[in-house]
């Protein structure tokens, strides 16, 4: 449609990914370089937006109790599965 609509009259800020899995090169996934400056940025917004009253949001990650569920995934950044095995609690 083209046509820009703003922010809205109630923003919020939505927070996804971060998890030192992502941010920290311990993990097979992650990357210090990267993650570091990313969450020091999101710090800065989170602190900027809480006293504005902003909801702030975080998509929660949660292992599959399965591998069926994992379907490609994991293939995309590991090219294996062994490096993640996981259980449910």
């Amino acid at each position: 449609m083209g046509k820009r609509v703003g922010f809205g009259d109630r923003p919020a800020i939505l927070v996804v990914d971060m998890t030192r899995a992502f941010t920290e090169d311990r993990f097979p996934l992650g990357c210090s370089a990267r993650g570091a400056p990313c969450a020091r940025a999101i710090r800065r917004l989170l602190d900027a937006a809480r006293p504005l009253g902003l909801p702030v949001v975080y998509t929660r990650y949660d292992a599959f109790a399965a591998d069926a569920e994992w379907g490609r995934w994991l293939d995309k950044g590991t090219g294996g599965r062994a490096r993640f095995a996981h259980a449910r609690p």
